[in-house]
């Protein structure tokens, strides 16, 4: 049986890099959220079936992230994430990035706008 550590390790070795893209694309891969970029391109243009989809199928992995920037608000700042997802989709071109790394740094960027002297803090932003 296949590990997920062993495309990670394969990801690492083949792109020489550790970063979170490689780590993202590589868990997307395995986890099967290879139809991410068809979701996301689709919540572009306002469909909110796909958008859905597109939560369920990423919003763990962003969770995993959002705990990682912020473990005391980390569904705060998923919520806001996906909130900005949603607003921000239509400028997501599946030619130049993946779904999943780009969702990813969504959430990096909420973490950042939360609190720009502490990345980590999304403590005081209101969330609708």
């Amino acid at each position: 049986m296949h590990h997920p550590r062993d495309t990670v390790t394969a990801t690492r070795t083949a792109t020489g890099t550790g970063t979170a893209t490689a780590l993202a694309t590589a868990v997307a891969t395995r986890t099967g959220v290879a139809d991410a970029d068809t979701l996301l391109v689709r919540v572009g243009a306002g469909d909110r079936d796909a958008f859905a989809a597109l939560y369920d199928a990423t919003s763990v992995l962003a969770f995993h992230l959002a705990r990682c920037l912020d473990p005391h608000d980390a569904e705060a700042l998923l919520r806001a994430s996906y909130l900005e997802v949603w607003r921000t989709a239509s400028r997501f071109d599946p030619a130049r990035m993946r779904a999943v790394p780009w969702i990813l740094g969504v959430v990096r960027a909420c973490a950042r706008s939360a609190n720009p002297t502490s990345p980590e803090s999304l403590h005081g932003v209101a969330v609708a």
